[in-house]
């Protein structure tokens, strides 16, 4: 839903004008369980760092999280779309459109468009021509670029089921480490039975994972601020300094440790991604208030056990969870349940990416079926 057809003139009732402002509320709620359930399982993998080295990789962690999701998409990013249409498709048909090329040959410039019009002003290519009007090669290494960038999107939804759910279904070994041989099976019935729901449409998948995803993330807020309690001083590692210093000790080493830093934002190429599915304005809700403060709290609380237990390293997320019973098993089931939801993320970023690029005649035609 773009802003333009969402926002209420005001001219109307302030009936309407509440009702406006619910249903953004309702899209911000309903976006967690859709779009932030990969983010939001990524404190599960790994910590890709030496223990000596927890300062500066939670510095990193932490700026990444700040920079690119909520800096750049929420804020920047966001702010790109065509006509309430995110991802790699709808910038291309963006800039086709003001550039006045067209897409596979096609001069009609209404099917450069994914959204209908609106009020936009459109720039006339016949009188300003630019460098990708004029050169056909540009054009060319636009669309090449375009198709790389939505094939790599959907790469990473391929992996990132997978990924997410083994990560969360591991942690049953760790009290039951005779469990282990279950693991890849379990996981596989798991993505089985994820995918089938897919039949049932975005609505109704959403109105079921937000409150699952709401729960995992209070929880792992939860387990985190436990965690600093252990040690306090961890919050130094909001400065940058730390981040920088990192690169500066490790030299080489560091700059491919960050390859496995930024597994804290995987998936958040969904987050612009799913943009048609909600709106701008309930992302840039639920996102800083919602998600971004759970995901710094549970790496602060990861990085402080890790500072007084470096072997901690070897499966950071279920060895820092308290070994109640109760409130280990609770956070088990929801973290297989918040990984299922993670994958629908990549899901229905990847539907997007396929029917614009269909839309764009980038992709074969295939049936499309809505379900309400």
């Amino acid at each position: 839903m773009s802003e333009s057809n969402s926002s209420i003139n005001s001219k109307d009732q302030p009936s309407k004008k509440g009702s406006s402002a619910l249903l953004t509320l309702s899209l911000a709620f309903k976006s967690i369980g859709i779009i932030f359930g990969d983010i939001g399982t990524s404190p599960l993998y790994d910590p890709p760092t030496d223990p000596q080295d927890v300062y500066g990789a939670l510095s990193l962690i932490i700026w990444s999280l700040t920079i690119v999701p909520l800096i750049k998409y929420v804020f920047i990013v966001l702010q790109a779309d065509d006509h309430g249409e995110g991802g790699t498709f709808a910038l291309y048909s963006l800039l086709s459109r003001h550039s006045g090329i067209s897409v596979r040959g096609n001069e009609n410039s209404d099917d450069l468009m994914i959204a209908n019009y609106d009020n936009m002003s459109i720039i006339s290519s016949k009188e300003h021509p630019n460098f990708i009007k004029r050169s056909k090669t540009v054009q060319s290494i636009l669309l090449g670029v375009v198709l790389l960038g939505s094939s790599l999107v959907m790469s990473d939804g391929l992996l990132t089921p997978a990924i997410s759910v083994i990560s969360a279904v591991e942690g049953m070994a760790v009290p039951a480490p005779g469990l282990t041989p279950a693991i890849v099976p379990i996981s596989c019935i798991i993505l089985v039975l994820l995918f089938l729901v897919q039949q049932f449409g975005t609505a109704k998948v959403g109105n079921l994972f937000a409150p699952i995803v709401s729960l995992w993330f209070i929880s792992i807020a939860s387990v985190g601020i436990w965690n600093i309690t252990y040690h306090p001083e961890i919050f130094q590692a909001y400065n940058p300094y730390y981040a920088i210093n990192y690169f500066i000790r490790n030299k080489g080493s560091g700059f491919t440790d960050l390859g496995g830093v930024l597994l804290a934002i995987t998936g958040v190429e969904a987050l612009f991604a799913d943009l048609g599915h909600f709106n701008r304005r309930a992302i840039q809700i639920s996102f800083p208030s919602f998600v971004y403060i759970p995901l710094v709290l549970v790496y602060t609380g990861q990085a402080a056990r890790l500072v007084l237990d470096p072997t901690l390293v070897s499966n950071t997320f279920w060895l820092t969870t308290p070994s109640n019973p109760g409130v280990y098993w609770f956070v088990f089931i929801l973290a297989i349940l918040a990984t299922i939801i993670a994958s629908q993320a990549m899901i229905s970023a990847t539907f997007s990416l396929i029917y614009q690029s269909m839309q764009l005649d980038c992709f074969p035609n295939v049936k499309v079926r809505f379900s309400i």
